[in-house]
């Protein structure tokens, strides 16, 4: 395949590489935000059970053990917040990454439609078509990741929710189960389902 830059080149992948600037940039003020909402999550928290305690003290009452336990929570354990962020933070550092790619290349075809008599560049032209195709294989499969990952989170925690029944609460669970199905009316095949009580129309 030979590689060369055009003027029809160059206003497609523009549009293209524009539009992967767009959604990426809305991408990483996202999880920017998600990543520092932790530590701001953290710090408000703290500030505020501090000050309740504070308070309390001041009124001659003990301090609200669930604002003590706040605060004992927060300054022994940082590394729960650190491990809540690395996700969002590794995900910022590649959207930012992807976004300064995009952006530095974008600024290059630009400076080739600029010039007077642009050569055909072959390289510029196969690193903006790489640099644009990577962005959007990179949105799409971001998007099936994250309802993937949620999917899993969703079941996971389903799974954690769930409590075992002993023996004998499993064979009365079953028992009502078998009772409420054998007490369902069932439409006949090709019935209507409004008539399904068994309860014949009169004519």
């Amino acid at each position: 395949m030979k590689w060369a830059m055009s003027g029809d080149y160059a206003a497609l992948i523009t549009t293209v590489i524009l539009a992967a600037l767009l959604v990426g940039s809305v991408q990483t003020y996202a999880l920017f935000r998600r990543w520092t909402s932790v530590y701001v999550d953290a710090a408000r928290l703290l500030v505020d059970s501090t000050n309740r305690s504070r308070k309390a003290i001041q009124r001659g009452v003990e301090p609200d053990p669930a604002d003590t336990d706040a605060i004992i929570e927060i300054i022994s354990k940082p590394r729960r917040f650190l491990y809540r962020s690395t996700a969002a933070f590794l995900a910022v550092a590649v959207w930012v990454a992807v976004c300064t790619t995009l952006v530095v290349v974008q600024i290059d075809v630009l400076r080739w439609a600029a010039t007077n008599q642009p050569s055909k560049d072959p390289d510029l032209a196969r690193l903006s078509f790489y640099v644009a195709a990577g962005a959007v294989v990179l949105l799409v499969a971001e998007g099936v990741l994250r309802v993937l990952f949620q999917a899993g989170s969703s079941l996971s925690q389903a799974f954690r929710d769930y409590e075992s029944m002993t023996s004998e609460e499993r064979r009365t669970f079953y028992r009502a189960l078998g009772a409420r199905v054998a007490s369902t009316p069932t439409a006949p095949a090709g019935g209507d389902p409004a008539h399904s009580d068994g309860t014949a129309n009169s004519t």
